[in-house]
């Protein structure tokens, strides 16, 4: 290849629009094994992870499937995709943070100076991945509970059910979440380690919170990102601590978003690769 060619290249990538970069974040996580191994191994965990806890549902609920009503079966079942939050947190971190392990955001950058783009690509990429991983473990988790059901000769779910619906809302919306949120934090530490050791963090910090004093906890629960969660799923009840208004929930929830990705984004554009 000419000098004239590898300059006529360069301009072109220097060029490509939001599409292209998006193109060529999807490439690198459709393409290479480990991510592809993960995708997989967060679905199959939610299917693995529902068939346990419904098996277990004695134990764990204190009555037997037979006692439950149908609500607490379903949320028993979409437990599962908590699995694929938790992977995803490990494939969103690796995602950012490798490149800057191997020094591959240098050439990144190099092909697309333009940050905003690198930055608005490689989040766009992995919430897409999130969303279709998180609705196909949510069908499966479903689909293991109505199995169970029918074996167990128990009715099935009615899968029109608007508080269902919601429920599955809630379970998708927490993988998508999560896998943001850990990404903009990759970007913000640079480390795999640290982004998925600080997402978990905000992640099971509401259980920390609930061993405080009940003003502590009527306070700080609201602002976790686990409280809109289950509000907006209709998992909480009025007068709980993290019962929040669907309004509010959202709100809560773009404030962590606009605050991190923000933070992040600026990070990003001021410091070197």
């Amino acid at each position: 290849m000419t000098v004239a060619n590898v300059d006529q290249q360069s301009t072109v990538l220097r060029r490509s629009g939001l599409k292209s970069v998006i193109a060529s974040e999807a490439i690198k996580i459709w393409t290479l094994r480990f991510p592809r191994v993960l995708v997989t191994l967060a679905v199959v965990l939610a299917a693995v992870t529902a068939l346990l806890f419904l098996l277990t549902i004695d134990v764990t609920q204190g009555d037997s499937l037979a006692a439950l009503l149908w609500a607490d079966i379903a949320s028993t079942a979409l437990l599962g995709v908590d699995a694929t939050a938790v992977v995803f947190i490990i494939l969103g971190a690796w995602f950012v943070a490798s490149e800057y392990a191997t020094g591959m955001m240098r050439t990144t950058l190099v092909a697309t100076p333009n940050r905003v783009k690198v930055f608005s690509a490689k989040l766009l990429v992995l919430a897409g991945a999130a969303v279709l991983a998180g609705l196909v473990s949510v069908l499966l988790a479903i689909l293991v509970a109505q199995l169970v059901l029918a074996v167990s000769g128990l009715p099935v779910l009615n899968l029109m059910d608007g508080e269902l619906l919601r429920m599955a809302l809630g379970s998708l919306l927490m993988v998508s979440f999560y896998a943001v949120l850990v990404a903009a934090l990759a970007f913000i530490v640079r480390t795999t380690g640290g982004a998925v050791t600080a997402t978990l963090a905000v992640m099971f910090a509401p259980a920390v919170v609930s061993m405080l004093p009940n003003a502590a906890q009527q306070f700080l629960l609201p602002m976790f990102p686990n409280a809109a969660i289950l509000s907006i799923s209709g998992s909480t009840d009025p007068g709980q601590a993290v019962h929040l208004v669907p309004l509010l929930a959202v709100v809560v929830l773009a404030c962590w978003l606009v605050v991190v990705l923000g933070a992040a984004l600026t990070l990003f554009s001021r410091r070197d690769a």
